[in-house]
């Protein structure tokens, strides 16, 4: 009896540890072919992926100035991102949430560990998909909802902040993002702000309720989002005369240097425009 009640025991141990290693092979399993299958939607030009010329790019702009090679490669990789032109935004969007998917990030982790994916950390790939939208500019318009979703409702911060940017670097032509981004642009996290300041000066729209936003921020209680203010309003020319007190003001603080310089593209606008002398 006790010889019997052993094996059927043992047997049951058997069938418990065969469910447990299906438990865990089954879901790996179907995460690898899901893995492999996204990245199989990967667009491709020139027999090359998206990515390929992406982290070509990015070497090319980590050394920025150089001449020969890096500048030959970085031309060529711009020219091949252009070429893809809107079949790259969706594979751009998916880059900038990397680090919102938690569980193919593990997976992503695992691949690189076992030498299956050439795929970077995150942190670059959401660097070179920014590149990516930068290479684009106006080209990526049609990204601009999808941006404007992440800004509001990304859990991670960075991908948040990347989404923010991104909008940047499509320039004028996310404008229909502004109110967006003026939300933002208040938001508790200085990163947020950094971020949107510097998107609102590369889209130099609608300046009439982002030029008094930008004024407010000068006044931040950090001093990068305050400098970072004064050189986005310098970008709107003469339409930020009106911030030419405050900028005034500013010439006397730790960020004098970068006031001056707004003051100045003001100024200069303004004369170019024929309007005569700005306001003071």
């Amino acid at each position: 009896m006790t010889v019997e009640l052993n094996f059927i025991a043992c047997r049951a141990g058997r069938i418990a540890a065969k469910k447990s290693v299906w438990v865990v092979v089954v879901p790996l399993s179907l995460g690898i072919l899901f893995f492999f299958t996204m990245r199989e939607r990967e667009p491709i030009v020139r027999g090359h992926s998206l990515t390929f010329w992406l982290d070509r790019y990015h070497d090319y702009a980590s050394h920025f100035g150089s001449h020969g090679e890096y500048a030959s490669n970085g031309a060529e990789a711009e020219s091949a991102v252009r070429e893809l032109g809107t079949n790259a935004i969706p594979y751009l969007l998916m880059m900038l949430q990397t680090r919102d998917n938690k569980p193919t990030e593990k997976l992503e982790n695992l691949l690189r560990s076992l030498r299956l994916s050439p795929n970077h950390p995150s942190g670059i790939r959401i660097e070179e998909a920014l590149l990516g939208f930068d290479i684009l500019g106006a080209q990526a318009r049609p990204a601009v909802p999808a941006l404007v979703q992440l800004v509001q409702q990304a859990q991670n911060l960075r991908s948040k902040c990347a989404a923010v940017y991104a909008l940047g670097r499509i320039g004028p032509s996310a404008s229909e993002a502004v109110p967006y981004l003026l939300l933002a642009s208040s938001n508790s996290d200085f990163s947020l702000r950094f971020s949107t300041v510097s998107a609102l000066g590369d889209i130099r729209s609608q300046g009439n309720i982002v030029i008094p936003a930008l004024k407010e921020r000068l006044l931040d209680t950090n001093i990068a989002v305050r400098t970072l203010a004064a050189r986005s309003l310098g970008k709107y020319g003469a339409e930020a005369a009106d911030a030419m007190s405050a900028l005034e003001k500013a010439r006397g603080t730790v960020m004098g240097k970068e006031a001056e310089i707004a003051l100045e593209r003001i100024r200069t606008n303004f004369n170019a425009a024929g309007a005569g002398q700005p306001p003071r």
